[in-house]
């Protein structure tokens, strides 16, 4: 069995971890490729069976604002193992070399899981948090409305404004918030928020947001500035919503009403192996940051 590494250009390679991928997850990732937003802060790193893919554990490199503070931080994700090659410690041999090649190189690790596995990382390390989401009351009066409109990205025009728009954001929080990520939020922007990506062309901003009933839940905001969000709310373009719920860590200061509530999503869990102290009580780790 041959392990590799950093391979995503390799057309024969990149195609094994997507039939692997599909057959696992039912998530192919060649769109994500052929778009160009695959970078080399997403790293695969699997075992082949000759030409076969039959298990991976992937890295993606990014860069926190925790309290203030940047650093440097390792998420690991795609893990899966082929049906017929389970059993056998795959996972756990990837496991062991990804902790001895990044050595160092990053503040802390994290990863999600689902029930299936809970029990598996503790062995490297690795500890559960309690998730949370961040929502308060809402307005809408329509009466300052702004200039929006959503984003098409089968338009080259609109994937440039999305791409323009994240090289030149800044961090949503000073708490917990992504400072370097942008190929994953292109990811879930490709994926998972096609029909969500809310143009603001005033300011030249994003805000990746949906409406469901009387919740509006915001999973983004993509600006290169500091958002204030009560007079934010002013301008969107929604009605009939009663309460914004935030999928990230807003700047709260100047919020009336906000409250942290713990997220109880089943068959979904978040480990890290930060030091004791190093995270926030409460924060909620952004949508558009995992793998």
């Amino acid at each position: 069995m041959k392990y590799e590494a950093a391979y995503h250009r390799d057309d024969s390679k990149r195609r094994a971890f997507n039939t692997l991928s599909r057959l696992v997850f039912g998530l192919d990732f060649e769109p994500f490729y052929e778009s160009g937003w695959w970078d080399d802060s997403f790293i695969c790193h699997t075992l082949f069976e000759g030409n076969k893919a039959v298990s991976n554990v992937s890295v993606t490199k990014m860069r926190f604002m925790i309290r203030g503070r940047e650093m440097e931080t390792l998420q690991l994700g795609t893990v899966m193992t082929h049906p017929d090659y389970r059993g056998k410690g795959l996972a756990r041999e990837l496991m062991l070399r990804i902790t001895k090649a990044y050595e160092g190189q990053a503040s802390f690790r994290f990863l999600f899981a689902n029930d299936s596995v809970t029990d598996f990382y503790p062995r490297y390390g690795f500890y559960e948090r309690p998730r949370f989401l961040f929502s308060c009351p809402l307005v809408l009066s329509g009466n300052r409305a702004g200039k929006f409109r959503f984003l098409n990205l089968e338009k080259t025009e609109d994937r440039r404004i999305l791409e323009s728009c994240l090289s030149a954001r800044i961090p949503v929080s000073d708490l917990f918030s992504l400072v370097t990520g942008e190929s994953i939020t292109l990811f879930h922007a490709l994926y998972l928020f096609r029909d969500s990506l809310l143009f603001d062309e005033e300011e030249n901003g994003i805000l990746i947001v949906r409406q469901e009933g009387q919740t509006l839940h915001l999973y983004d905001a993509i600006y290169s500035r500091k958002i204030s969000w009560t007079d934010y709310f002013e301008k969107l373009p929604f009605s009939g919503a009663g309460e914004a719920l935030f999928h990230f860590t807003p700047a709260t200061a100047g919020i009336q009403g906000g409250v942290w509530q713990i997220e109880a999503e089943e068959d979904d869990h978040f480990f890290v192996d930060a030091p004791p102290g190093l995270l926030p009580e409460k924060f909620s780790f952004p949508a558009t940051g995992r793998t």
